[in-house]
């Protein structure tokens, strides 16, 4: 039984891996992502920050919240390039595989509400025989408070839009979302796949690193398993995910983070028409 799978939070341990190269600038992000972390309902969370030098030690102290059971900083200052600090996660994590519930990898400025891994759970355990992960979207907030995607770009296209069961999901262009949330059950499949050493598809070193296991599957350039789904043709906040800088957003000469959420599934006639008679076709 998929349920079985996904046991409930409150009866479940959490480990969190967050990449973190110094910066002290970034500093409030890093808070912000822990001050969401600490707000999950799980039996025990523990995290640990990989850095690239010895200065983030000094400032623990400030980072401790107490809805986390611990909090572990792990340095390594000898990386051949400073990318590679995103990977750095993987030989402890794996040391942990049958430690946990829950394994979590988290960009150091991305934050995720608990209603949203609850909502995760739900839709993991009706997608779990199907094949498919469940996404999220980063979002970012515009000088005009609308809330944008970080990664659309554009809106989707009719044959982006997929059934699975009696429900409709974005199977998405850009399925980058910055992070990755496993089960147990999910992150040792993830841990025998292709995609533990090196992503499994043609992302820069540190995108790669928080792909996970969405190409596994991959034949052709698109052939991810990631799916976000949708509440008639909306999307829904339970899938939002906040980037924290709103550096797109805010940048008007960016494509990235120009994309207001609302606007991600179009509702103009020929895609409505569209979505119509493929319904009529698939009977």
């Amino acid at each position: 039984m998929a349920a079985a799978d996904f046991p409930h939070f409150s009866e479940s341990g959490l480990v969190i891996h967050i990449a973190f190269h110094y910066n002290p600038d970034r500093l409030s992000y890093l808070r912000r992502v822990l001050s969401e972390v600490a707000t999950y309902d799980f039996k025990n969370i523990d995290v640990f920050i990989d850095t690239n030098t010895t200065e983030l030690l000094s400032d623990v102290s400030e980072l401790q919240f107490s809805g986390i059971s611990s909090l572990e900083v792990l340095l390594h200052d000898s990386l051949e390039h400073p990318f590679l600090l995103t990977w750095a996660h993987r030989q402890n994590i794996e040391s942990l595989r049958g430690k946990y519930d829950y394994f979590m990898y988290l960009e150091d400025d991305i934050a995720v509400s608990f209603d949203s891994l609850l909502r995760w759970r739900d839709d993991s355990i009706f997608l779990d025989d199907y094949g498919k992960i469940r996404g999220f979207i980063r979002t970012e907030v515009n000088s005009r408070n609308e809330v944008v995607s970080t990664d659309y770009v554009r809106p989707v296209k009719c044959r982006e839009l997929i059934d699975i069961g009696n429900r409709k999901f974005i199977k998405p262009d850009n399925p980058y979302q910055g992070f990755w949330f496993y089960s147990k059950k999910q992150f040792d499949d993830f841990f025998s796949s292709t995609c533990w050493m090196d992503g499994n598809c043609d992302w820069e070193v540190r995108e790669r690193a928080s792909a996970g296991m969405i190409w596994k599957d991959r034949q052709r350039r698109h052939d991810h398993c990631l799916v976000v789904p949708l509440d008639g043709l909306n999307i829904p906040e339970y899938v939002y995910v906040k980037h924290l800088p709103n550096n797109y957003a805010l940048n008007k000469k960016e494509k990235h983070g120009s994309l207001k959420i609302d606007k991600i599934i179009p509702k103009n006639i020929f895609f409505l028409s569209c979505l119509r008679i493929r319904e009529l076709i698939s009977g």
